[in-house]
């Protein structure tokens, strides 16, 4: 029976291993992608253009900014990053489900112009030593580092503005939860559009 995808969006401070924990997800639950995030920052060992990141100079994000190309974008550390509107809303029209690797601002802007189809999960680790460990490993220059680790508790305090939290202990154990919630939110009957003419048709029209 047909229904209306969703849009995940997964949010929490750096260094707390969302990215692990939604690749570990994917593999494990069928019509679920990962929205392809634009961003103005120089591109990482390893990573591939169009599939961890479509990346732009700061001058092309600007311009696809004013031309209405993203669905939000914002400033952090320095760069842009955006959610590009047309492609996820195509994906949650076809009734597959989306997932959105994005920071808190940018889930209050996505939520605000479609709540219906937003459900979002705020995840966590338990010790902010080894957050700070996790950002000091990566290999970014000191300075990013270090606005990345001043950053994180502004990410923090906006916790209990999410659906869900998780305590990410465990890769395998914080993607079965996801995973719950992605199966819940899908027998939502919001979702399940066509619940309402099928009970019409099979059950309320043979009422006497």
């Amino acid at each position: 029976m047909k229904r209306r995808g969703l849009i995940l969006i997964v949010s929490s401070p750096s260094g707390a291993g969302k990215t692990t924990v939604i690749k570990n997800l994917i593999k494990k639950i069928e019509g679920v992608s990962l929205a392809v995030t634009a961003t103005s920052r120089a591109m990482r060992p390893g990573e591939v253009d169009g599939k961890d990141y479509f990346f732009f100079s700061k001058e092309d994000f600007q311009n696809k900014i004013k031309e209405g190309f993203f669905w939000e974008h914002v400033e952090y550390c320095g760069n842009f990053y955006g959610v590009p509107k047309a492609s996820t809303l195509a994906e949650v029209e076809k009734g597959n489900d989306v997932i959105l690797v994005i920071e808190s601002e940018g889930m209050r802007a996505v939520k605000a112009t479609n709540p219906e189809d937003v459900v979002t999960v705020f995840i966590m680790i338990r010790s902010f030593v080894e957050l700070e460990a996790r950002l000091r490993s990566r290999g970014d220059p000191r300075e990013v580092v270090e606005k990345r680790i001043g950053n994180a508790n502004n990410e923090i305090v906006n916790y209990d503005q999410y659906d869900y939290f998780i305590f990410n202990d465990e890769v395998e154990k914080s993607s079965e939860e996801i995973k719950a919630i992605i199966s819940a939110e899908r027998l939502k009957l919001t979702r399940q559009v066509e619940v309402p003419s099928f009970i019409d048709k099979e059950f309320l029209s043979k009422v006497k």
